[in-house]
């Protein structure tokens, strides 16, 4: 549809934007994360579901390698 292969748009995202695609796409999936734990009150296991995890610990993995914490430790230092 963009008129390059594959290798090339990922090679000129991970040029352009200094991360791969999935790093920019995880990036995006925690900043949507810390706001549904500060916004809601919606459980984990929701947030990751909606957020398309497979499953609550590899959420929590993500978002422990991308703040420091777990959710739950996120939410009540809010």
């Amino acid at each position: 549809m963009l008129g390059v292969n594959q290798q090339r748009l990922k090679t000129d995202f991970k040029a352009y934007f200094d991360k791969t695609i999935n790093e920019y796409v995880n990036e995006l999936r925690m900043e949507k994360a810390r706001e549904l734990l500060q916004n809601t009150d919606l459980t984990n296991i929701a947030i990751a579901e909606q957020l398309g995890f497979e499953s609550k610990s590899g959420f929590y993995r993500a978002f422990r390698k991308h703040f420091g914490c777990t959710p739950k430790e996120y939410r009540e230092q809010q």
